[in-house]
């Protein structure tokens, strides 16, 4: 994906935060739609202003560090603050509407800070970070969110307390650009002890992956003052501070979705394409009783077949059960529907598993269930569908002439076994009868009776291979037909639905990587 803009990555994130909403952690979502609501509330109050926060704990000396940044030791406001228990924003001209943002009512202003009509640089004192006050930690918290620049101060008794490591730069460590360290009260440290404590903290940092750029100070001595105060008025005439900030903010957040999935045997890759759906709807087709369905159909064909088409003195022979006949309905002669449903579910349990491999586990367990319930569904559609295929039951045309011929038959030989029956008694009682026709050495009574016969039988044989043949194609049909109507069930109930959860998936990996790349 190309580079990204500030706005792109804001509707990447919610994008992925509304595809992940009830398949990931509720808090990580709502943490994740919070902090949209903080950058678009930061975007909304001009991001050419810089808004830095001086941040540390108990007795760090961060207010005496910021009076010496200002140049101003802005006496009468520390007058009404005999303790940090609240931030204190500092100005060039009020920029009300910014300080109420940020949640800050106490503001002072000072001509020591740049300012134009379009371009602000707020610097805020904030409560102890340590403070044992939670309403002094919820108030520094806050500003810290909300801040585009942190310096965070620290003095040799402290730089290594687990409360600034743990609570805070842990939360910060990826923010490289919107970082600075200021060790401050390095007039306590002799001059050799100084590169020693230096290079401790920076390898703490390295242990954490904490980003950001230490610049040793002291409020007492006046070192690395004029250092601290290009380095913000750097960041700050870049105008690029709070954008930033909040690029730092987002990618920060699409890293902890990403770990989020992972640490739930996730991976953040785009699935690969779904396999062939052709086993799962042959595996519904096969619990579908459409098998029993369509010998069923083969067998009815026949039975009743046999009674037209075959001989007319052995067609009343034939007392064969027609499958399909009787009282009970289509569904209750086929497969029961418990074992459709249990096999369905299996075969489709086991395709959406495979396709789901990439998702989180509660994400997975979500498309599985829903395809195994689509599965349920399917399984109930299956027997409607075999109750309302066209099992072919109604008679075919040539039967009726196939009976036609039969009993036309049956005439022709029962018409010659009279006549010589006729001529048999006349011989016997000695009755004149005269002599019936001949073809040729043969007498047609004869002949009307052989014919009768032989045709008849022949016309059975005929009308045997051509039942076979019409029973076949009616088990195909009636296999055909549930097969064809149950892939199309099975492709829009079960096949379509997984598509798009996997797509959906797909599209919030992108996201993700498309915000972990961010650079502004």
């Amino acid at each position: 994906m190309n580079t990204l803009t500030l706005p792109e990555a804001i509707l990447c994130l919610e994008n992925a935060l509304g595809a992940a909403s009830g398949h990931l952690d509720d808090d990580l979502v709502a943490a994740g739609q919070n902090l949209l609501v903080k950058v678009r509330g930061r975007r909304a109050e001009g991001t050419e202003h810089t808004v830095v926060a001086f941040a540390g704990a108990t007795g760090s000396g961060k207010s005496s560090l910021m009076n010496a940044v200002v140049g101003e030791k802005l006496a009468h406001v520390t007058a009404r603050r005999p303790t940090t228990s609240s931030a204190l924003a500092v100005t060039g001209v009020p920029v009300t509407a910014l300080t109420r943002w940020l949640g800050i009512e106490q503001t002072a202003t000072s001509t020591n800070l740049p300012s134009t009509g379009n371009s602000q640089l707020v610097l805020v004192d904030l409560p102890d970070i340590d403070s044992t006050e939670y309403a002094h930690r919820r108030v520094a918290k806050d500003v810290l969110a909300r801040a585009d620049l942190i310096v965070w101060v620290v003095d040799p008794q402290k730089y290594a307390d687990s409360v600034w490591h743990d609570d805070y730069l842990s939360e910060y460590r990826r923010h490289g650009a919107t970082n600075l360290v200021a060790f401050n009260q390095t007039d306590r440290l002799g001059p050799h002890e100084l590169p020693d404590v230096l290079s401790h903290m920076e390898e703490l940092f390295a242990l954490e992956s904490f980003e950001g750029r230490v610049i040793p100070t002291s409020a007492l001595t006046g070192r690395g003052i004029r250092e601290l105060q290009e380095a913000i008025g750097h960041v700050h005439d870049s105008k690029q501070a709070a954008v930033r900030r909040l690029a730092a903010d987002l990618r920060s957040q699409a890293e902890s979705i990403a770990k989020a999935v992972e640490s739930e045997d996730g991976t953040v890759q785009v699935p690969e394409p779904l396999a062939a759906f052709t086993h799962v709807s042959d595996a519904v087709l096969a619990s579908s009783g459409s098998n029993q369905l369509a010998d069923a159909a083969a067998v009815s064909y026949r039975e009743r077949g046999k009674r037209r088409v075959d001989w007319v003195g052995t067609a009343w022979l034939h007392s064969g059960a027609d499958p399909l006949g009787g009282d009970l309905s289509v569904e209750e002669k086929v497969a029961p529907q418990e074992r459709q449903l249990a096999i369905a579910r299996a075969s489709v349990h086991r395709y959406s598993s495979e396709a789901a491999a990439n998702l989180p586990r509660r994400w997975r367990r979500d498309v599985v269930t829903d395809s195994e319930k689509s599965a349920g569904d399917l399984a109930r559609q299956s027997a409607s569908l075999v109750a309302d295929v066209n099992l072919g039951q109604k008679n075919p045309f040539w039967w009726y002439l196939a009976l036609i011929f039969q009993w036309l038959m049956g005439a022709v030989a029962l018409a010659g076994l009279a006549w010589l029956i006729v001529l048999w008694v006349s011989a016997a009682f000695h009755i004149q009868f005269p002599e019936p026709p001949a073809l040729g050495p043969v007498a047609l009574p004869t002949v009307l009776l052989g014919v009768g016969l032989a045709a008849g039988l022949l016309g059975a044989l005929i009308g045997r291979a051509l039942l076979a043949r019409g029973a076949r194609r009616a088990s195909e049909r009636v296999h055909a037909g549930v097969g064809r109507e149950l892939t199309k069930a099975a492709e829009s109930q079960v096949l379509v639905p997984l598509r798009q959860e996997i797509d959906a998936y797909g599209g919030f990996v992108e996201n993700i990587h498309a915000v972990q790349g961010l650079r502004v």
